[in-house]
């Protein structure tokens, strides 16, 4: 089941039940290798107060101490986690590898027999740089595999996420969200296509999961694989994608990069730290410096998760205010490429946005640059300002132009007192 409690922009906090709990979005997944746990699951939950984690039922599957462990037992007692577990299909490892040694329906029934809480199946991911005829070959299989995983999963206590595919070719796109969203999936999701993460390249990974989106339900949750920097959480959230996962915060930690809500930091090349998270607050920097490498790695890792759910959990509060494309703004700042990605974004997608921004709102609205012309409220502020007749006194306004005086009460018209 799916709750809408409040929206802003196309961001919503939607809360979602699971056979294991409830969870709000937006929220990030963590992800959890069993073989290489840097922060066990158990402290996860009890250190962080998270109660949402991903791993590979793939791995599970391949590594036989873990495959009996979870069959015998079920996932959550195997991982020592008694919140919501979200699992991927090893999709992954056919990006990475090219290929896996079990099939669709084998891992399907195998992450129903281990009681995994969100599961998905084994679609066929696809790179920026794939060409024409494979993408059209990857989606066909992808839509086989989610008719399959449909017949399979008929009356299953889990939630089901299907994933468009199609890459840069956008009627591939359009034609495969089209097709699984008429099998009225539970979850839908997109990838990050590697350039957003590797490149921070966005105008075609925005294109991607704009034109996914306009052919997926509205009311279905839509979860963005591999997303796992905070500096971008904000902007994704606003353009509709409700939630993430990575294992950046321990790959980071172990090439000793220290995450920012801007970017990173070497560890090796800091002085201070600048953060009052319970690592930051308890170590200084020389400390962590002169620790053994795995301890090192450690704290760094949940240094690294402190940002990322802090991050989640101020953007839950901009949209509950309004304010979530206040902080958009804010954010996007930290890095050219991602100010030009909210720009692209607004000027190519921002009619459609409009369709989901709320007509009202709590926060008033903050011009706070250029990009401000563009946002779904100015947007619709100013077609309405056409249809006012003509006045005799108006006010000049960024970014309205001329209003007329007696709208100058309202909302988002109005003047803004920023002495409160």
């Amino acid at each position: 089941m799916v709750k809408l409690l409040t929206r802003d922009g196309m961001g919503r906090i939607l809360k979602i039940r699971t056979k294991s709990g409830d969870f709000l979005t937006p929220t990030f997944f963590p992800v959890i290798n069993p073989n290489k746990q840097i922060i066990a699951p158990k402290e996860i939950k009890e250190k962080f107060g998270w109660d949402v984690i991903i791993t590979n039922s793939y791995i599970i599957w391949r590594t036989e101490k873990w495959r009996e462990k979870a069959l015998s037992h079920g996932l959550h007692r195997t991982l020592d986690f008694d919140g919501v577990i979200f699992t991927d299909s090893g999709a992954y490892q056919i990006w990475q590898y090219g290929n896996v040694e079990i099939s669709n329906r084998e891992i399907v029934e195998f992450q129903q027999r281990i009681g995994s809480d969100i599961a998905t199946f084994l679609d066929i991911p696809m790179p920026h740089t794939i060409p024409i005829s494979q993408a059209k070959k990857g989606v066909k299989l992808t839509i086989e595999r989610a008719k399959e995983c449909k017949e399979l999963t008929e009356g299953s206590k889990t939630l089901w996420i299907a994933t468009v595919q199609g890459s840069v070719y956008r009627d591939l796109v359009k034609k495969c969200a089209r097709e699984l969203a008429s099998l009225g999936f539970d979850y839908y999701g997109c990838g990050s296509l590697k350039i957003a993460t590797d490149e921070w390249r966005f105008k075609e990974q925005i294109d991607y999961l704009m034109t996914s989106h306009q052919h997926l339900p509205v009311g279905k949750p839509k979860h963005l694989w591999g997303i796992g920097h905070p500096a971008v959480f904000t902007l994704f959230v606003a353009l509709g994608w409700d939630t993430f996962d990575s294992a950046s915060y321990a790959l980071y930690a172990e090439d000793g990069r220290y995450m920012t809500t801007e970017g990173t930091l070497r560890i090796d090349e800091m002085e201070e730290l600048p953060c009052n998270c319970p690592v930051c607050s308890k170590y200084d920097i020389e400390e962590i410096k002169k620790m053994e490498k795995e301890e090192r790695v450690k704290l760094i890792a949940e240094h690294n998760l402190w940002v990322m759910f802090t991050e989640i959990k101020r953007i839950r509060e901009a949209i509950r205010e309004g304010s979530l494309w206040e902080l958009v703004q804010q954010r996007v700042r930290a890095h050219p490429r991602l100010q030009e990605a909210l720009f692209y974004s607004l000027k190519k997608y921002g009619d459609y946005a409009e369709l989901f921004d709320p007509v009202t709102k709590k926060s008033a609205f903050f011009y706070s640059g250029p990009e401000s012309n563009y946002r779904p409220e100015v947007r619709r502020a100013v077609r309405w300002l056409k249809r006012v007749k003509k006045a005799k006194r108006y006010f000049f306004k960024k970014p309205w132009g001329k209003v007329p005086l007696g709208l100058k009460i309202r909302l988002p018209l109005r003047p803004i007192d920023v002495s409160r």
